[in-house]
């Protein structure tokens, strides 16, 4: 019985998730949201390195399936990461741990091409960005209500792209700002 057990478990969660399953998490992003109650946001939660980020589902625009990156040479540099095939369109991809200067976790040399990780699309305007992250904890409601504000050591730093901090399930959430980091990701990228 146990055998038969882990198989059913193995074909249930070891699987891609399908391309259905993929469309109802962008339709869900895509959802206007009940501006009356304008303390409660969507943000979707996500993980680079050892840091939980929260960015805003309004430039949210597609959760991805796993893909490989490919690549730029002479251009590759620690924010630029490479291309994607998109839907027949090559995609620029970005590791926002250089940009915001996230360490490796448990200090250890890391390269975001040495794994398949998760990604979504992140656009702005004319600006579209495919973002890797190490994991996608999804889309949650926040009270910004209980936003707190950025301590004094993380406000002084170069790599300043909060707005505030939340916890949130037993996890410390950055927010970022969306409009200082499609500024910057422009002067990274060019």
């Amino acid at each position: 019985m146990t055998e038969g057990k882990n198989f059913i478990d193995n074909l249930l969660f070891d699987r891609t998730p399908s391309q259905e399953y993929r469309e109802q998490l962008t339709n869900a992003l895509r959802e206007e949201v009940d501006t009356t109650d304008k303390v409660v946001s969507p943000f979707l939660i996500f993980r680079v390195q050892n840091e939980w980020l929260g960015l805003s589902t309004s430039v949210v625009k597609e959760i991805l399936a796993k893909k490989k990156i490919h690549t730029i040479p002479h251009r590759t540099n620690k924010t630029l990461k490479g291309t994607v095939n998109i839907d027949g369109q090559l995609k620029l991809v970005i590791g926002l741990e250089g940009l915001l200067e996230i360490r490796p976790e448990n200090n250890k040399s890391f390269s975001f091409q040495d794994e398949l990780l998760s990604m979504f699309i992140m656009s702005q305007g004319q600006d579209e960005w495919v973002v890797q992250s190490s994991e996608i904890l999804g889309i949650r409601r926040l009270n910004l209500e209980k936003m707190e504000n950025i301590p004094v050591t993380v406000s002084k730093s170069t790599a300043n792209y909060l707005k505030g901090i939340f916890y949130y399930d037993h996890k410390h959430i950055g927010l970022l700002e969306e409009e200082l980091l499609f500024f910057s990701l422009k002067r990274a990228i060019s």
